[in-house]
């Protein structure tokens, strides 16, 4: 809890740059910085990963099968995590050491009062049921203790120190101010091409519906007979049913008399005729257009243009 909270202290600061920190910046650091190197690196990757001493229930005297190690002694009974240090003993120390140097004078004896029992029954568990022999512990708080000292002395004992908390402040607002520009950047990357794949998708899901509206149009057109319209292209393709349903269609009715027809073909014969062209004070509207109807026989057929191609 106490880590998680020394991380959350300094995240802040590095995601708030413009904001003061929580607490004097040099005390997250010299806790983290204690946790990691002691009860992290000297205890668990360096003396326990290669000292070799096994642990209390795994030797000749307490009915394991290894023999009994002097602490001092560097064996190969035991490969990893082996009995030499306790790491509960180092958190133990570290948990006492390291807060009790950190509170107020005047919080001080209270704390050791809280964090002194609680140290002793953590190590003190380990040894009851066979973890570790009282040498690994003892030792284990020796070498924890010394590199807490070590750091606290760097830190605050040091004229002048390692680091102030007036360094770290201006340390992190330029690495927080920088990473936001950073993050500002990615975001900007990131909408746009969220925008992109916005639009790729809008544009295939219209095509689609497209396509699938046009094939049941062209589907039912052809089921029933009628004009099919195809909405990629504009083309309109007029399909013919009976000969007496496209005579209906036309604004031309039909003359099937074939007597009226003659005399109307006598009486345009008695008129004088004048030439199809223009001539000088003719007015256009005036002039003889060719009929657009064309007959043959009895019927007559119009010729029927798309409004917009001509054909």
């Amino acid at each position: 809890m106490i880590a998680i909270v020394c991380v959350a202290v300094l995240l802040i600061k590095l995601l708030v740059p413009g904001r003061q920190p929580l607490m004097p910046l040099r005390q997250p650091v010299f806790l983290l910085s204690t946790l990691i190197l002691g009860p992290g690196v000297l205890v668990n990757l360096i003396l326990k990963d290669n000292w070799g001493r096994p642990r209390p229930r795994n030797v000749e005297i307490f009915g394991g099968d290894l023999p009994y190690q002097p602490v001092w002694k560097i064996s190969n009974y035991c490969d990893s995590n082996c009995s030499f240090v306790s790491g509960e003993g180092s958190a133990a120390m570290w948990l006492v050491a390291a807060i009790t140097m950190l509170v107020p004078a005047t919080w001080r004896k209270g704390a050791l009062v809280f964090l002194i029992p609680l140290g002793l029954i953590l190590s003190a568990n380990r040894v009851a049921f066979g973890g570790h022999f009282l040498s690994d512990t003892l030792l284990s708080w020796g070498v924890t203790l010394l590199l807490i000292l070590a750091i606290h002395h760097l830190l605050y004992r040091k004229t002048p120190p390692l680091v102030s908390d007036r360094q770290l402040d201006e340390w992190f607002t330029v690495k927080g101010r920088r990473l936001q520009r950073v993050l500002q950047r990615l975001a900007v990357r990131g909408r746009r091409a969220l925008r992109g794949i916005g639009r790729c998708f809008c544009r295939t899901l219209t095509n689609t519906l497209l396509l699938a509206w046009s094939c049941a149009f062209q589907d039912a057109g052809k089921a029933q007979g009628r004009a099919v319209f195809h909405p990629g292209n504009g083309i309109v393709e007029r399909r013919r049913l009976a000969s007496s349903a496209a005579q209906h269609a036309c604004r031309t009715p039909v003359r099937a008399d074939n007597d009226n027809h003659a005399e109307r073909k006598q009486g345009d014969a008695g008129r004088d005729r004048q030439p199809d062209r223009y001539q000088p004070g003719q007015d256009q509207r005036s002039r003889k257009r060719p009929p657009q109807n064309f007959h043959f026989g009895a019927k007559e057929v119009v010729q029927i243009r798309h409004p917009y191609t001509g054909v």
